[in-house]
Protein backbone atom coordinates (compact mmCIF):
# COMPACT_ATOMS: atom_id res chain seq x y z
CA UNK A 1 0.00 0.00 0.00
CA UNK A 2 1.08 3.47 -0.58
CA UNK A 3 0.65 6.30 1.28
CA UNK A 4 1.18 10.07 -0.17
CA UNK A 5 2.08 12.52 2.31
CA UNK A 6 1.15 16.26 1.74
CA UNK A 7 4.13 18.38 1.00
CA UNK A 8 4.06 20.44 4.06
CA UNK A 9 4.67 17.24 6.23
CA UNK A 10 7.74 16.06 3.65
CA UNK A 11 9.21 19.66 3.89
CA UNK A 12 9.16 19.90 7.98
CA UNK A 13 9.86 16.02 8.46
CA UNK A 14 13.05 16.65 6.61
CA UNK A 15 14.36 20.36 8.10
CA UNK A 16 13.11 18.49 11.64
CA UNK A 17 16.27 15.86 10.92
CA UNK A 18 18.22 18.14 9.68
CA UNK A 19 18.36 20.61 12.79
CA UNK A 20 18.40 17.65 15.01
CA UNK A 21 21.78 16.67 12.82
CA UNK A 22 23.23 20.08 12.93
CA UNK A 23 22.33 20.53 16.56
CA UNK A 24 23.83 17.46 17.59
CA UNK A 25 27.26 17.66 19.09
CA UNK A 26 30.04 15.31 19.00
CA UNK A 27 32.04 14.99 22.31
CA UNK A 28 35.72 13.67 22.47
CA UNK A 29 35.66 10.66 24.67
CA UNK A 30 36.12 11.80 28.48
CA UNK A 31 35.15 14.98 28.14
CA UNK A 32 32.60 16.53 30.65
CA UNK A 33 30.87 19.34 29.51
CA UNK A 34 29.10 20.10 32.56
CA UNK A 35 32.19 19.87 34.48
CA UNK A 36 33.92 22.19 32.28
CA UNK A 37 31.30 24.44 32.63
CA UNK A 38 31.28 24.33 36.12
CA UNK A 39 35.01 25.48 36.26
CA UNK A 40 34.46 28.17 33.64
CA UNK A 41 31.58 29.52 36.22
CA UNK A 42 33.96 28.92 39.10
CA UNK A 43 36.62 31.31 37.27
CA UNK A 44 34.30 34.05 36.30
CA UNK A 45 32.80 34.04 39.55
CA UNK A 46 36.08 34.77 41.43
CA UNK A 47 37.72 37.44 38.60
CA UNK A 48 34.13 38.65 38.70
CA UNK A 49 35.12 39.22 42.76
CA UNK A 50 38.41 40.43 41.75
CA UNK A 51 36.89 43.45 39.40
CA UNK A 52 34.83 44.38 42.47
CA UNK A 53 37.15 44.82 44.96
CA UNK A 54 39.43 46.60 42.49
CA UNK A 55 36.39 49.24 41.48
CA UNK A 56 35.61 49.42 45.11
CA UNK A 57 33.32 52.43 45.64
CA UNK A 58 34.33 54.29 42.78
CA UNK A 59 34.54 57.65 44.45
CA UNK A 60 35.67 60.89 42.34
CA UNK A 61 35.90 64.17 42.73
CA UNK A 62 35.50 65.33 38.69
CA UNK A 63 33.43 63.51 36.29
CA UNK A 64 36.57 62.70 34.68
CA UNK A 65 37.82 60.27 37.02
CA UNK A 66 34.62 58.46 36.06
CA UNK A 67 34.11 55.37 33.12
CA UNK A 68 32.68 52.60 32.69
CA UNK A 69 33.78 48.87 31.11
CA UNK A 70 31.92 46.40 29.58
CA UNK A 71 31.40 43.16 31.86
CA UNK A 72 29.93 39.78 30.53
CA UNK A 73 30.01 38.74 26.87
CA UNK A 74 26.43 37.98 25.48
CA UNK A 75 25.38 35.24 23.03
CA UNK A 76 24.88 37.96 20.75
CA UNK A 77 27.60 40.10 21.50
CA UNK A 78 27.07 43.11 23.18
CA UNK A 79 27.60 43.40 26.88
CA UNK A 80 25.71 42.12 30.24
CA UNK A 81 26.00 45.09 31.95
CA UNK A 82 28.79 48.10 32.35
CA UNK A 83 30.98 48.14 35.62
CA UNK A 84 31.08 51.79 37.12
CA UNK A 85 34.62 52.81 37.78
CA UNK A 86 37.00 55.86 38.73
CA UNK A 87 40.46 56.05 37.78
CA UNK A 88 41.51 57.93 41.30
CA UNK A 89 41.65 54.84 43.17
CA UNK A 90 41.33 51.97 40.41
CA UNK A 91 44.60 50.68 39.35
CA UNK A 92 42.78 50.68 35.37
CA UNK A 93 45.40 48.35 33.90
CA UNK A 94 44.41 45.38 35.94
CA UNK A 95 40.87 46.15 35.82
CA UNK A 96 41.35 46.18 31.81
CA UNK A 97 42.89 42.64 32.30
CA UNK A 98 40.74 40.82 34.88
CA UNK A 99 37.74 41.79 32.58
CA UNK A 100 39.32 40.96 29.49
CA UNK A 101 39.88 37.35 31.13
CA UNK A 102 36.09 37.32 32.54
CA UNK A 103 34.47 38.43 29.37
CA UNK A 104 36.97 35.99 27.32
CA UNK A 105 35.82 33.13 29.71
CA UNK A 106 32.20 34.25 29.35
CA UNK A 107 32.32 34.13 25.52
CA UNK A 108 33.59 30.06 25.95
CA UNK A 109 30.82 29.23 28.49
CA UNK A 110 28.13 30.94 26.06
CA UNK A 111 29.17 28.75 23.48
CA UNK A 112 29.71 25.65 25.61
CA UNK A 113 26.70 25.94 26.94
CA UNK A 114 24.42 26.77 24.37
CA UNK A 115 23.52 30.04 25.90
CA UNK A 116 20.70 32.95 25.01
CA UNK A 117 20.71 36.08 25.61
CA UNK A 118 17.85 38.68 24.77
CA UNK A 119 20.09 40.17 22.13
CA UNK A 120 19.60 43.81 23.36
CA UNK A 121 22.84 46.05 22.95
CA UNK A 122 22.85 47.99 26.75
CA UNK A 123 24.15 51.57 25.64
CA UNK A 124 27.46 52.53 27.30
CA UNK A 125 26.48 54.98 29.82
CA UNK A 126 26.70 58.49 30.55
CA UNK A 127 28.53 58.88 34.03
CA UNK A 128 29.25 61.99 36.60
CA UNK A 129 30.35 62.60 39.48
CA UNK A 130 27.80 62.82 42.62
CA UNK A 131 28.42 62.97 46.03
CA UNK A 132 32.09 61.93 45.35
CA UNK A 133 30.90 58.60 43.80
CA UNK A 134 30.53 58.02 39.95
CA UNK A 135 27.30 57.33 39.16
CA UNK A 136 24.95 57.01 35.98
CA UNK A 137 23.65 60.50 34.90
Amino acid sequence: MLYHLPKNALIIGGLSILLVACNSRQQSPGSNTSENNSEIKSQMDSLASKAQNLIGSASCTTDQQCHSIGFGEKPCGGFYEYKIFSDLNTDVPQLKTIVGEYNSLSKKWNRQSDAISDCMMLLQPELSCKDQTCQIK
